[in-house]
């Protein structure tokens, strides 16, 4: 131990050190500055053996991830293969810091989180990167609609970066960002990937998946191309019952289907000048949602009842991008374009909301259900969006200056249509709703970010973006049961600034130490007019952006002959004037400006090659979220006591995520080679309290619980020969299933739905690369 401490007594993580220590190894050597060149007790066969070097962007500039002086998790096209990882809650299930939740109903509803900065209504507290273009969208309280995510196939690599990320990417950077990083065409060598998965769920349906990807020179050196296309359809485990008749009428009636196609040309138009038009498409549906109800349920068997009439989803997003590059003699300049389609239409069921506000249909399952089938009703819902985004940006090239830079302007126009019709009524012909949001978001930005070089360890970053952006809300919303009309036009108009100043310390190659203060933004909105059930209540026209101070230490350390790294970073978010939405017993809802919050928490990444064929990784993340002050609406009835944690239940973030990994080659022959891949994922149980525990509150939800702590195992065995990849893997080993994302409607009628992992599904993949 004293050897160790000896080690930690220079400049160093207390993170970092602390974990070393612990596992009785050594980061670096106070005196000499230097990391020891093997692992204590450990002999290897072959000292070159090290971890990978991933280079990522997230900087704007290709650097080594052990460079670069922010908190970032980047999954290379090995790691997606490797680990099976095929969807954002894969990827989150990964990384520390980022949180995924899909209620399941409708399947378009989703929200992402970032070091516990949880919001259901407004733009994304998170930026959705596809390459350089801005994918993220808005909760609106019509459409039921999240962001997309594009699928992971033939990715060069994921980036997450937390904290916010405003000065370079802009509004909806808020928490941090997740970028989808594409494989480019390549002028010069021919390469490819095919891929085949088939497997089963227990006690559901068969899922298979099916990808190809190729690209090389057309021209050599002059014009190349990459094509990838790439098709899944996930089983079904939950069936559906008719609540009139009480007979299963579908087997595994939640089938799932995707597909995606990316096409590019590369062209070499003049020295270092490159010209890539592309084209992405993808598509979802489903035939139904993953959720059943708990009375009829019995998880434990594998048994899963869904009650509800069947929902039927579709999404399409359509990305074409231009993208330009020269080299100039002082910087590389990059131009952006892009456009951005989408569409999604669901059909979800209507019932529950009509005959709940009926009083009840006469079923015995419960008021929500109906009694016969004149009282079904259907609840169509979906999202229209177009958008335009130009992005024009220099980057210094020249890294022996005492300042290198990038600067850039940005601009982004979209317009996005949500919609919502639910009817009839019980016995009537008349619509419980019919409602249009239409919102026009606009925004032209000028960024600048400089590194300051003042010796070759010592670095000052210094940042700053300045936005004008405008936000136009148009909604014709017609509600019947309140006899009531609303029609709104707002426009928002502000310009917000987002600056960043760090200090970094390179102490050595291997170890580098920084400090950082950032802030991020999200763009505001407006705001429905008040029904006619509320004459007394004036609302706010519209809502303004909020923001998040966030304040960072962090180390990167690459140790014993880049054989083991440790990343770990400590955060304080402060979150002021929170877009939150306010019921109001009157019908009436409305989303305002009000209350603050604070996220600490720390995130700890450990990658180790333990020998030439064992790797471990461990990946830590805690973040403590909650508000700081309490809030009342505007009759004086409490939405927030101080200390009640950020969401809304059971959209609450878990304290804490962990994910460890294991790895294990056996060579068998010459160029193959056994792998032995084990998994094991934890997120805990959120304690409270929450804003939906309070009595006279319009959230109040007592049946509601936050989910239990989630326990998953996966694991594979592979064979590997030069380019040929053949792999059993079985994931959810130990079936677990959980009760999560509890909802109840009426919110105090204890008629629970509830989703939950996927069963234990078992599988085999092959992946050829040529």
């Amino acid at each position: 131990m004293r050897e160790n401490q000896r080690y930690c007594g220079g400049v160093g993580s207390f993170v970092s050190c602390t974990l070393l220590v612990l596992l009785g190894v050594a980061p670096v050597d106070a005196a000499t500055g230097d990391a020891p060149s093997t692992l204590p007790g450990v002999t290897t066969s072959d000292t070159g053996s090290q971890l990978e070097e991933v280079v990522v962007t997230a900087t704007r500039r290709e650097e080594s991830i052990q460079r670069v002086p922010i908190s970032i998790n980047a999954l290379t096209q090995n790691d997606l293969t490797e680990g099976g990882i095929k969807t954002i809650a894969d990827i989150a299930a990964v990384t520390p810091g980022l949180q995924f939740d899909s209620p399941a109903s409708p399947s378009t509803y989703n929200m992402i989180t970032i070091r516990g900065l949880n919001s259901n209504v407004g733009g994304s507290v998170v930026g959705i990167y596809l390459d350089d273009t801005p994918i993220q969208v808005r909760l609106s309280p019509l459409g039921n609609v999240g962001n997309p995510y594009p699928v992971t196939f033939d990715l060069n690599r994921v980036e997450v970066a937390r904290g916010p990320q405003g000065t370079l990417f802009g509004a909806g950077a808020e928490a941090g960002t997740v970028r989808f990083i594409s494989n480019e065409p390549s002028l010069t060598e021919f390469s490819g990937i095919s891929h085949a998965e088939l497997s089963t769920t227990e006690g559901g349906t068969p899922s298979y998946e099916l990808g190809v990807a190729a690209g090389g020179p057309i021209v050599q050196d002059k014009i190349g191309f990459r094509v990838s296309a790439w098709t899944r359809q996930d089983g079904g485990y939950v069936d559906r019952l008719d609540p009139i008749s009480g007979n299963i009428v579908q087997r595994d009636s939640n089938e799932g289907y995707k597909s995606a196609f990316r096409g590019a040309l590369t062209f070499l138009v003049a020295d270092h000048v490159r010209i890539t038009p592309s084209i992405y498409y993808q598509e979802a549906r489903t035939s139904d949602n993953g959720r059943f109800l708990t009375a009829l349920s019995d998880p434990s068997q594998g048994d899963f009842i869904n009650p509800q009439e069947p929902e039927a989803t579709q999404d399409r997003l359509w990305v074409p991008n231009l993208k330009v590059d020269a080299g100039l003699s002082f910087a590389d300049l990059t131009s952006t374009s892009s456009y951005i389609r989408r569409r999604i239409t669901e059909h979800l069921d209507g019932t529950i909301l009509t005959c709940a506000i009926a009083g009840g249909c006469g079923n015995p399952l419960g008021i929500i259900y109906p009694g016969t089938a004149a009282d079904r009703s259907v609840f169509l819902t979906g999202q229209g969006l177009v958008g335009v985004t130009e992005e024009l940006r220099l980057t210094s090239n020249q890294s022996d200056k005492l300042v290198s830079w990038v600067t850039g302007i940005f601009y982004d126009h979209r317009n996005q249509e949500d919609y919502a019709t639910i009817g009839p009524m019980p016995g009537t012909s008349i619509n419980l709703q019919d409602g249009i949001q239409d919102v026009i978001d606009e925004q032209i930005a000028a960024y600048a970010q400089a590194d300051f070089h003042f010796t070759k360890q010592l670095t000052v970053t210094l940042g700053e973006r300045i936005a004008k952006v405008k936000s136009t809300t148009v909604v014709n919303s017609q509600t019947t049961i309140f006899a009531a009309a609303a029609v709104s036009n707002t426009t928002l108009r502000e310009t917000p600034n987002t600056p960043k100043i760090a200090l970094s310390y390179q102490a050595n190659d291997n170890n580098l130490f920084y400090i950082s203060a950032a802030k991020g933004f999200r763009m505001g909105g407006g705001n429905d007019v008040p029904l006619g059930t509320c004459p007394n209540f004036v609302g706010p026209a519209t809502f303004d952006s909020d923001y998040v101070w966030s304040y960072e230490i962090g180390a990167k350390n690459t140790l014993f002959d880049n054989r083991l790294q440790v990343n770990s970073s400590v955060f304080h978010v402060n979150w002021s004037k929170i877009q939150q939405i306010v019921n109001l017993p009157c019908g009436a809802l409305y989303t305002t400006n009000t209350g603050n919050a604070v996220s600490n928490g720390f995130d700890l990444s450990v990658q180790a090659l333990v020998t030439d064929r064992a790797r471990v990784g461990v990946n830590v993340g805690y973040d403590n979220a909650y508000f700081t002050e309490n809030v009342k609406d505007s009759y004086g009835n409490p939405l927030v006591y101080a200390g009640d944690k950020l969401g809304l239940l059971p959209q609450v973030n878990a304290p804490w995520n962990v994910n460890l990994l294991m790895s294990y080659e056996i060579p068998i022959l010459q160029d193959s080679k056994i792998v032995l891949w084990g998994e094991y994922q934890y997120n805990s149980r959120n304690p409270g309290p929450f804003i939906t525990q309070i009595p006279n509150s319009t959230n109040y939800a007592p049946v509601v619980n936050a989910d239990p702590a989630t326990n998953r195992v996966n694991a594979r065995i592979g064979y590997k020969r030069g380019t040929l990849d053949v792999s059993l893997f079985v994931d959810n080993a130990l079936n677990s299933h959980p009760v999560l994302g509890e909802q109840a409607f009426p919110p105090t009628v204890p008629l629970i739905t509830a989703s939950t992992f996927r069963p234990r599904t078992v599988g085999l993949s092959a992946t050829l690369g040529f």
